[in-house]
């Protein structure tokens, strides 16, 4: 059942490509991907429709994640992505190796956006204890985009927010060089300055000098 199910998402997909669409779409991600062709929109239109046609249990969901981030096309790796956000509600504590393969395969900006705020936030909000083993074994491994996973997860946390793990782990990370690191510390502050303007202000106020220019220039935009 779940490989027909499979299946009929890429003959989906496959018919609705547009090349123009394509075109622009490896263009802007400077070719890391290969694209069949769909708008944002459309994709996230199918999964709604796939959602309220399909009656799945929260494993099998899981299998048809896992099977669509194989596919080289990335508009499965988005399906995919925003099929299982839609199950928030279901998450296990086991679940957590499968977020680290979803952030470390296929990496880039455009889905480690939308895995670490809103599978990962979600998660560490249910299993809070995790966090203190994620950072220890995300921040041992050589791969950035774990390390913007860390830095982002709390995103829409608002006033959940354990601001004593944000503090530790931007500082963490304050010193590093990548761009995608120090545009994620600026993202994470700028963010939760809606919520607590006071508490970012202090913060760069205090770290001025460990902070990058670009983390500063983001994370004030609202002060």
């Amino acid at each position: 059942m779940l490989e027909r199910y499979l299946s009929e998402i890429q003959e989906t997909f496959l018919s609705c490509g547009d090349g123009d669409v394509k075109a622009r779409s490896e263009n802007y991600m400077k070719n890391h991907f290969t694209f069949l062709g769909l708008r944002a929109p459309i994709v996230r239109r199918f999964v709604r429709q796939f959602k309220k046609e399909k009656f799945l249990e929260y494993e099998e969901v899981l299998y048809l994640v896992k099977s669509l981030y194989d596919l080289p096309e990335r508009e499965y790796h988005y399906f995919g992505l925003h099929l299982w956000v839609s199950y928030m509600n279901f998450l296990r504590v086991i679940d957590l190796d499968l977020i680290k393969y979803l952030v470390t395969k296929h990496s880039w900006w455009d889905s480690i956006d939308v895995i670490a705020p809103n599978i990962l936030g979600p998660y560490l909000l249910k299993y809070p204890n995790k966090l203190s083993s994620i950072f220890e074994q995300w921040n041992g491994e050589n791969n950035f985009w774990l390390h913007r996973s860390l830095i982002i997860y709390p995103l829409k946390h608002k006033g959940m927010t354990d601001t004593v793990w944000l503090e530790k782990i931007i500082l963490n990370f304050s010193s590093r060089k990548e761009f995608f690191l120090r545009k994620a510390i600026g993202w994470i502050l700028r963010e939760f300055s809606k919520t607590n303007k006071q508490w970012v202000k202090n913060f760069i106020e205090k770290y001025y000098q460990s902070l990058s220019s670009l983390s500063i220039k983001e994370g004030s935009k609202y002060l």
